[in-house]
């Protein structure tokens, strides 16, 4: 049976995923900071009450996982590294466990080594850098730690 770590589960894609991954019959772990915000109970879910720049709950969350799911993301009042410096626990977390996949999710506007923007999609990404480049840098950040050798390993695909 696989067991997933959950990162992000009482946000609006994580409650979602959270419900299917059970409703699907899988184990799931999850690291919580607002017990109040989960709405999901089964005999398959485990919750760690924590903070995803807790090494230690974030190493209990990663512990006995296949998978990691990475849906959390910043929030009115977060700090502007909080999707690159929770990654970098996450991954740090996952090296120290043998755990080798990790599907992480982040907000538009990244872009693939392998894209070829058009004029539209420059245009695009000048206005998400305008309007919320605090956010778009974050969420490159991320990206970074998921691709940086010897911090993540080898389970990076970014599919653009």
């Amino acid at each position: 049976m696989t067991a997933i770590a959950l990162f992000g589960a009482t946000g609006r894609t994580g409650r979602r995923v959270l419900d299917r991954a059970l409703a699907a019959g899988l184990t799931v772990r999850a690291l919580v900071r607002d017990l109040a915000k989960l709405t999901a109970t089964s005999e398959r879910l485990s919750v760690v009450r924590g903070d995803v720049l807790d090494p230690a709950s974030v190493a209990e969350t990663v512990s006995g996982a296949d998978v990691v799911l990475s849906l959390f993301g910043q929030v009115k009042g977060s700090s502007a590294t909080l999707q690159t410096a929770g990654t970098l626990v996450i991954t740090n977390a996952m090296a120290a466990q043998g755990v080798k996949r990790i599907v992480t999710l982040s907000g538009g506007g990244l872009r693939a080594d392998r894209d070829r923007p058009k004029i539209a999609d420059r245009a695009i990404q000048g206005l998400l850098k305008l309007r919320s480049g605090r956010v778009l840098a974050d969420a490159e950040g991320h990206l970074a730690c998921c691709k940086t050798p010897g911090s993540t390993g080898p389970w990076f695909a970014h599919r653009g």
